[in-house]
């Protein structure tokens, strides 16, 4: 779950201490599945739940393409750094 990954982001750019943060999203993502939704689908009312901190400035953080635009750099860092057996896999990679 990529959106989770930029709550937990969100929260500690709040000053919420990473942990707790990870801790909150733990909940968080159980109430989504637990309600059948996407965790971008919570009401802020249920989001608020876990911490106070969260606004409705998370929304947009929470998109898939926001969450997309802050992932592809980590997943074109991390791909670079793996051995290519033959220049035909990393085209197919990229």
């Amino acid at each position: 779950m990529l959106t989770a990954t930029e709550l937990a982001d969100y929260l500690v750019a709040k000053g919420v201490p990473f942990r707790e943060a990870h801790h909150i999203v733990g909940e968080a993502v159980v109430e989504a599945i637990r309600q059948g939704k996407p965790l971008e689908d919570l009401p802020l009312s249920d989001l608020q739940k876990f911490n106070s901190v969260i606004g409705d400035d998370v929304y947009p953080i929470l998109s898939l393409q926001s969450c997309w635009i802050s992932a592809r750099p980590r997943a074109v860092s991390l791909l670079s750094r793996l051995p290519m057996r033959s220049p035909r896999r990393k085209k197919r990679l990229f």
